[in-house]
């Protein structure tokens, strides 16, 4: 009888030991060998959505090659215009070089503000003039390439100015590409023409001209 009790207990210890044995030897992954799990995941995930993308974009290319309107849309030239803003009986137009203009300028009341481009392999600059009640945008070439209007009696072709309303833009510019309640856009047109428009009111609280991307 006592023989049978250690005979069990024995048995028991040894299944205990046994357990603890095959837990020690299931072997963990390393950090190494997680990395690489890791790095294998991203690579397939990156694949998969680098393959929706590939596929979206082919997708697009298609729509764009088959329909017939794209091709036209894609070849269509700006409308040119002549626009100009009034100041001090001056005629100040964007697209000529920033040296002509300035003798009609008047004094600046901020200092110029440059603007870089955020890749360090583009050469893109901008810089901004501000005077009494409108901005102008120069870019890297000396381009006067953006003339904004916040405040002011400034008007545009001796017409619309600050307070006017959107027929008298309609009236002055003609059909916008965009008119919304918010603002009126030209970006059809050369040069591009913004209007925007006071949410009370609805009349033109601020306006830019532009030939070029204007920060």
């Amino acid at each position: 009888m006592k023989f049978t009790k250690i005979l069990s207990l024995l048995l028991a210890v040894l299944m205990i030991a046994a357990l603890f044995a095959g837990c020690a030897g299931e072997t963990k992954p390393t950090e190494a060998q997680t990395e690489k799990q890791t790095e294998a995941q991203t690579e397939k995930q990156t694949e998969a959505q680098t393959e929706k993308q590939t596929e979206a974009q082919t997708k697009a290319q298609t729509e764009v090659e088959t329909d017939p309107q794209s091709e036209t849309d894609t070849q269509a030239e700006p409308v040119e215009i002549d626009v100009w803003l009034e100041v001090n009986g001056q005629q100040l137009r964007v697209g000529v070089p920033f040296a002509e203009l300035e003798p009609m300028l008047p004094e600046e009341t901020a200092p110029a503000q440059e603007v870089d481009s955020c890749d360090s392999d583009s050469d893109w600059h901008q810089t901004t003039h501000t005077y009494d009640g409108f901005t102008v945008t120069v870019n890297k070439d000396g381009i006067a390439v953006g003339i904004s209007v916040v405040d002011g009696d400034y008007a545009l072709n001796g017409t619309v100015k600050i307070g006017s309303t959107p027929d008298d833009v309609k009236a002055a510019f003609g059909t916008p590409d965009t008119d919304e309640e918010w603002g009126i856009y030209y970006y059809g047109t050369m040069p591009m023409l913004n209007f925007y428009l006071d949410e009370e009111t609805g009349l033109i609280s601020g306006f830019g001209v532009m030939s070029e991307f204007v920060m």
